[in-house]
């Protein structure tokens, strides 16, 4: 039974160094403006081969436009209370719980 125990354990655990190294990911400037730059290349790229199509990148940011507030920052606030709170701790901007669950 121990040896179970200390595989869950060993699996929680790489799932929060993963979590918490994608959120000090989010966090770094540099990485983002990065990232950033990467994505409107492929944006340009994407365009010069597919002149006259609907462009995919102002599809997402206009279905994305009724969401409350910057999704980023959704993301970041629901990881941090992840990494920092607690399993059973609301994340106050979705209803659910790091367990996934919903509250009611």
């Amino acid at each position: 039974m121990p040896r179970i125990a200390q595989e869950d354990i060993f699996g929680l655990q790489n799932s929060q160094k993963a979590i918490i190294g994608e959120y000090g990911g989010l966090q770094d400037a540099a990485a983002m403006s990065r990232i950033d730059t990467a994505e409107r290349e492929r944006e340009k790229t994407y365009m010069a081969k597919h002149s006259g199509e609907p462009n995919p990148w102002n599809e997402i940011s206009n279905a994305v436009k009724g969401e409350p507030g910057n999704l980023r920052a959704a993301y970041l606030r629901r990881t941090h209370a992840w990494v920092q709170l607690g399993p059973d701790v609301p994340c106050s901007d979705s209803g659910a719980s790091r367990g996934g669950e919903a509250e009611t």
